[in-house]
């Protein structure tokens, strides 16, 4: 399903005419125009997993609507990171549960997954910059600011449980996502911001 170029273009659709994610869920169950028709519909993975693939076409600089063959999305170099992310957190969360294991973080990881590759789908430069825009801007401002202390909060709790050591592991595998080692351009160039931030943390925890 999503390989489907009118799938893709339905949910950019909905997304712009502003249907939250919840009804697009909803409506895929029972809308006329839904594509592939009721009995195939979205999932929050799934729904996740396409917006992150719009974002990716939208930054190629794609023609919307996409052309019905789907060539811009074959043209796409394998499947979304926030795809096959979720399928990983998937999976090791069934392994923690039934090893008796406590999931509560890979339950995290899997909302904070699919958070992300919604987020990475907006396009704030599209929003009207009428009254009602600009108030809607200033209000999910507020929003983006708490998600950006609550990040900032996790990452030190995160390199704090993993000591100096594992912080320089977590480095040197951040480093080693490049191209060459089969990550995308966009997924080598986060990395290596994210080494960079990493580095910098614990030379100023070092430091002190």
């Amino acid at each position: 399903m999503l390989h489907r170029a009118d799938v893709i273009n339905w949910v950019r659709s909905k997304s712009r005419a502003g249907v939250p994610t919840k009804e697009m869920v909803a409506l895929s169950k029972t809308a006329d125009d839904w594509p592939p028709g009721p009995s195939q519909p979205l999932s929050d993975g799934s729904l996740a997993s396409i917006f992150a693939v719009i974002h990716h076409l939208e930054a190629q600089g794609v023609r919307w609507p996409l052309e019905e063959d789907g060539r811009a999305f074959r043209n796409n170099k394998g499947p979304t990171r926030t795809g096959k992310r979720l399928r990983h957190v998937t999976a090791a969360r069934k392994a923690a549960v039934q090893g008796g294991k406590d999931a509560a973080l890979w339950d995290a990881a899997y909302q904070v997954t699919k958070l992300t590759g919604y987020l990475m789908s907006l396009n704030i430069e599209d929003a009207s910059l009428d009254e009602h825009g600009l108030d809607t801007l200033n209000d999910l401002t507020d929003d983006v600011l708490y998600l950006q202390e609550w990040s900032e909060r996790a990452l030190l709790s995160v390199q704090a449980r993993l000591g100096e050591q594992g912080v320089r592991a977590k480095i040197a595998a951040l480093r080693a996502k490049t191209v060459e080692n089969g990550c995308t351009a966009e997924e080598a160039a986060v990395a290596q911001r994210m080494a960079v931030r990493f580095e910098r943390r614990l030379s100023a925890q070092l430091g002190s």
